[in-house]
């Protein structure tokens, strides 16, 4: 995971977490959306493109209050 010191997001593929924090994939997509349910996390961009696939995930140590249809960007097949 790329997580720079006093950054509040990061970068990593949902594989790379789910090793990372010793899940299977599916369970971490689970936490994950119960996460971003939650307030604890925000999803601002995905990308599935032929050079970066990952997302960007923020991070909240308090719960924040999110619209109901998340503001998501997403970057498929070429880059921008």
């Amino acid at each position: 995971m790329t997580y720079e010191v006093g950054e509040a997001e990061c970068f990593t593929s949902m594989p790379k977490l789910a090793a990372a924090a010793g899940l299977k994939e599916r369970q971490c997509y689970n936490v994950v959306a119960q996460l971003e349910q939650l307030g604890f996390i925000e999803r601002p961009e995905i990308f599935n493109t032929p050079t970066k696939k990952g997302t960007v995930f923020r991070l909240f140590l308090s719960p924040q209050d999110f619209p109901a249809e998340p503001n998501r960007r997403y970057h498929i097949g070429e880059e921008d």
